[in-house]
């Protein structure tokens, strides 16, 4: 987002702090502008946008440290004097996230498979 107009200003204080009328004090504008902005779908679209850009950069950073976390839960997981909660804690939580990152994967291959489809079939019409 080029520039630092009050609007821009505005949508990244709603991104970042707890309430609407805390965004509005921190980007120092009137509440009455703040809820005009909020009505109109261009500034909402640029909002979400902003907010993907945001999220993305997130999971970009989530996923630069979840080989570490693995190696972490994995070395309490096999360490025979961590206490026994500790160690089931860290192996229940391997297996749930081994058995959610293959449901997303099938859900990808399916998912694939249907896009695939309907394409052929828009093709044959």
């Amino acid at each position: 987002m080029a520039g630092n107009t009050k609007k821009e200003k505005f949508m990244q204080c709603l991104l970042t702090e707890s309430t609407r009328e805390k965004a509005i004090k921190k980007a120092e504008i009137s509440a009455s502008t703040a809820y005009r902005w909020l009505k109109d779908p261009e500034f909402n679209q640029q909002l979400l946008e902003l907010r993907r850009s945001m999220m993305s950069e997130v999971t970009t950073s989530l996923q630069r440290k979840a080989m570490e976390a693995v190696n972490v839960l994995s070395e309490i997981m096999s360490d025979q004097e961590a206490p026994d909660y500790a160690r089931i804690s860290a192996a229940k939580s391997i297996l749930d996230n081994a058995y959610k990152g293959l449901d997303l994967e099938d859900t990808q291959v399916r998912l694939d498979i249907i896009e695939e489809a309907m394409q052929e079939a828009e093709k044959s019409q």
